[in-house]
């Protein structure tokens, strides 16, 4: 699904690529990416259109880079962001169980931004080191350790009253 920015405003995307004129775009492109991101929280589809069209690269190689490097965003930030770690040893304590319950309870799968955009869910499988406190959930930026079904059902508790 491709998110939309409707009347989004290309002015700062405009001036970040002017940045970038008479240069490499080629040798430039992660940097265009990166203050285009710096500019909205985000790589809105508009900005990568107008990328391809003012340097003549194809949208698909934009987005073959968009999508190799994890640091972008393809859709807005939520207001509350959670990543579950499923890595080894958190998988192993529970972290697929986890997965299943922020679904029901939120409605959303790995990769999706609820509609309100109060809720973004990501799951990663790569250890984010804190094995030693598996099962571990990170909610905007914090760590959150042992998290079982009544701890997690506390903290999205939280979100809510927030």
């Amino acid at each position: 699904m491709t998110v939309r920015s409707e009347g989004l405003d290309l002015s700062k995307a405009e001036a970040v690529l002017a940045l970038y004129i008479g240069r490499d775009p080629y040798e430039d492109l992660l940097n265009m990416l990166t203050d285009i991101q710096r500019e909205y929280g985000w790589v809105p589809p508009e900005a990568v259109r107008l990328l391809s069209e003012r340097f003549g690269i194809a949208e698909s190689q934009v987005y073959g880079v968009l999508t190799f490097y994890s640091d972008f965003r393809l859709r807005p930030s939520a207001e509350h962001n959670l990543v579950l770690c499923e890595g080894v040893a958190c998988y192993f304590k529970g972290a697929g169980r986890l997965r299943c319950l922020i679904g029901q309870r939120l409605g959303l799968r790995s990769g999706e931004v609820s509609p309100d955009g109060r809720y973004s869910f990501v799951r990663t499988n790569f250890c984010i080191g804190a094995c030693h406190l598996a099962p571990v959930l990170e909610i905007d930026g914090t760590l959150h350790p042992e998290v079982d079904e009544d701890r997690m059902d506390a903290l999205l508790r939280a979100l809510e009253e927030r």
